[in-house]
């Protein structure tokens, strides 16, 4: 159990059994595949019946990864694989909210450049600008980064 008060506590959840996946320390102490089968049954039924507050979970999300709380691939599988099942919309408004604060984080969390890569995965599936802050500061920065051409990618998509 995390020593942080409940992250989750924003009124997200009100399906029992998924807010017991979606708890706060889900993400820190997801046990290997069945821990991420649940987590994207999750997600996804919470997309499906628009209970899910992606913004709000992916703005946790990232602070909970700039603040070392896990490591990003633990998300990247499930939120791939949720993308692919149809909830593209879902986890891009996700990722969006999660970014800034990932971006913020200097060095960034190991993992952003594939979180950057899902983000404009996502992105370009569904169309929908979103705004990125600190995306342009990353792209700034110049280099031949796996980051910086990963902020690249997804700020060209943006501004199309």
């Amino acid at each position: 159990m995390s020593t942080m008060s409940d992250p989750w506590d924003v009124g997200l959840l009100t399906v029992p059994p998924l807010a017991d996946t979606w708890h706060g320390d889900w993400v820190a102490a997801m046990p290997g595949y069945r821990g991420l089968v649940a987590a994207l049954d999750a997600l996804l039924m919470l997309a499906a019946t628009g209970d899910l507050d992606a913004p709000a979970v992916g703005a946790r999300l990232g602070t909970l990864a700039a603040d070392g709380a896990f490591r990003l691939s633990r998300v990247l599988r499930p939120l791939r694989d949720a993308a692919g099942a149809g909830a593209a919309l879902t986890v891009w408004r996700l990722l969006a909210a999660a970014l800034p604060a990932v971006l913020a984080t200097s060095p960034a969390p190991r993992g952003t450049p594939d979180v950057l890569g899902l983000a404009a995965e996502t992105a370009g599936a569904t169309g929908l600008r979103i705004e990125v802050p600190g995306l342009a500061d990353v792209v700034a920065r110049g280099g031949s980064s796996r980051l910086v051409g990963e902020a690249r990618r997804l700020s060209a998509l943006l501004d199309r």
